[in-house]
Order: C-alpha cells, then sequence, then structure tokens
C-alpha cells in the first residue's frame, strides 16, 4: 500500500469473508503496518484468482480526504504470504491485473445506449466499452494505433464497440471536441470517432491548438461540418455528455482508456482480439 502502510496500528471497522482465517490475516497485516493518516478500514469484496491466491479489497478512510482509498491485497493458501504483486511466469500473466478485472465494479447492461455506439451493431455479440478523452496520450494510442485498425477482427468477433468520452486530461478543449463529436453522431447517425483518433494520429490536427472556435473551424474544415459552438450546448448534446460523466462515476472511473468487455474489466485491451 506503498505510503499507507508504514507501522501504525489502526481500527478495523468491518470484516467480511468467507475464509475468516484469511481475513484475519489481512486485518492482522494491514494493523500492524499503516500509518498515521489512516483512520481506519473496512473488507468490502474477496474473490478466488486461482488454486493457490485469493484477492481482497479493502477500503481505507485516511485524514483529509473525502473518498477512501481503495486498495487490493493477496493472500496465499496457506495463509502465510500477502502481496500486492504477484506475476505468474507460467501463464505471463499479473495476478494482480486479473484481482482487479475480478474485484472492479462491473458495466451494468443497462448502461448501453445507441448514443455511444461507435462501431458494430447494438444486436452483436459481444461488446467492448471504452472510456476514453480524445486529448488523453494513451487513449490516442490505443484507439487510433491498436483499436480502429482491428475492424476485420471486431468483425470477425461480432464485437459492437461503445465508446464514452469524458474530459480527464487537464486540457480546456477536451470537453469541446467530445460535445463536438456527441453532435456530430447525433446530426448524422454515425460516429466518426475511429476518423477523428486516426486524424490525431496522422496528423496531430489539434495539438496545438488553445482556442475553442479554433478547435471547431479545424473539426467542420476536416470533417465538412459547419457548427457553431452554441450547438454544443443544446439539450440533447448536454445530456448526453453528463450522461457520460454520471456513468464513469458509477463505475468507479480511475483513468483513461478504462475497457470493459462484454461488461467485466479488461487490463490487458486485447480481449476483442482473442474473442474471449
Amino acid at each position: 500500500m506503498k505510503k499507507l502502510l508504514l507501522g501504525t496500528a489502526f481500527i478495523s471497522t468491518f470484516l467480511f469473508s468467507n475464509n475468516d482465517l484469511a481475513s484475519k490475516k489481512v486485518e492482522e497485516f494491514i494493523n500492524n503496518n499503516s500509518n498515521p493518516d489512516v483512520l481506519n478500514f473496512k473488507i468490502n469484496k474477496e474473490v478466488t484468482i486461482d488454486k493457490e491466491w485469493t484477492a481482497f479489497l479493502v477500503s481505507i478512510n485516511v485524514k483529509n480526504s473525502s473518498k477512501p482509498v481503495d486498495e487490493i491485497f493477496l493472500i496465499d493458501k496457506t495463509n502465510n504470504y500477502i502481496t500486492q504483486t504477484v506475476f505468474d511466469i507460467s501463464k505471463n500473466s499479473n495476478l494482480m491485473n486479473t484481482a482487479f478485472e475480478k474485484l472492479h465494479i462491473p458495466f451494468d447492461k443497462n448502461f448501453y445506449s445507441e448514443n455511444n455506439l461507435v462501431y458494430g451493431n447494438s444486436n452483436s455479440k459481444n461488446k467492448l466499452v471504452v472510456f476514453t478523452d480524445p486529448f488523453c496520450p494513451a487513449c490516442i494510442n490505443f484507439i487510433g494505433n491498436d483499436l480502429s485498425k482491428k475492424q476485420q477482427t471486431l468483425d470477425k468477433n461480432d464485437v459492437a464497440v461503445y465508446f464514452y468520452s469524458i474530459p480527464v486530461v487537464n486540457n480546456p478543449l477536451n470537453e469541446t471536441l467530445i460535445k463536438t463529436l456527441i453532435l456530430y453522431k447525433l446530426n448524422n447517425k454515425k460516429a466518426i470517432d475511429f476518423d477523428l483518433y486516426n486524424e490525431i494520429v496522422a496528423n496531430r490536427i489539434f495539438s496545438n491548438i488553445i482556442d475553442k472556435q479554433v478547435l471547431l473551424s479545424k473539426f467542420n474544415e476536416v470533417f465538412e461540418t459547419d457548427y457553431k459552438l452554441n450547438e454544443l450546448e443544446s439539450k440533447k448534446v448536454v445530456d448526453i455528455y453528463n450522461n457520460n460523466l454520471n456513468i464513469a462515476e458509477k463505475i468507479g472511473l480511475k483513468a483513461t482508456p478504462t475497457v470493459f468487455y462484454n461488461e467485466l474489466l479488461d487490463m490487458s485491451r486485447k480481449k476483442y482480439i482473442i474473442g474471449e
């Protein structure tokens, strides 16, 4: 737990586990290795990772913080070893990623919306959800250099793609660009999100723009539209934009790109390729 576990005891407020001994071991470890800023904690959830490890999701309340900090602990089947990092060499997999996927809040099927569909059909067998910010370098790389180039794979595995675009990067123009994409989808009944990310990768067309009007003018030029800034504040556009923000909060979004495949978090961002 890095700075939160430094050796000062604190009070456990809750204990929830099907494996009582394992949960008590986790509780004991945290009590013996916490720092003074930690007020209390609770074990919220437990999942079995494999035959050797069990993961616990622990919420920790810290001084001067309005929200608890969530941490994951892995404990082995003998209840003698506890860690936050395990890499299975035989499977070439990070067990912490597996634990995080299993413990994370799933994407609710009720959140799917045609407003967010950017590729494929809503009746597709598989569904890929991407929380993204068009000014996020990692999002640009994932979508522009990877996802948008895998359309044959998406078709082969019958995958529909949904984007929930939200402002994460500290850039005053991300909200403007997100709303412009929403407006385009509403007006044309189709999405151009893949095209936009491809343009950004190819030309960095928005990288040096710092003015909303200049940004919108550039968008109009590239995508042959004639949008005005006031259109971005229409009720339909704002409602979709706010809905993206609300869903991101409900699923506990921490960063972009965050990917869900068939409602489950996908840390690898590759399950749509192998069709799992």
